[in-house]
């Protein structure tokens, strides 16, 4: 039996300017190692919740699945 009263973890992921963490610069390789290490210290999780500002409806709005697509609203980042 599961107890519905148990925490999870919550972390707050800044990604700056585009996808961060994905551009290969050598001055992410910081944050890039934690997100690495980070799973190693979770608790095996069934689902994770992400919130974002970059997207806004008039009503709540849930995209889901294992592979969701990928939404955005900014662009002229470097490709």
């Amino acid at each position: 039996m599961t107890n519905s009263n148990q925490l999870c973890p919550v972390l707050f992921i800044p990604h700056g300017g585009g996808p961060l963490p994905l551009l290969g610069d050598e001055s992410h390789l910081e944050l890039v190692s934690f997100l690495k290490e980070i799973t190693l210290s979770l608790p095996l999780l069934s689902s994770i919740l992400i919130i974002s500002a970059h997207w806004e409806e008039d009503k709540v709005t849930i995209t889901n699945g294992k592979r969701p697509s990928l939404i955005y609203d900014y662009y002229g980042f470097p490709k």
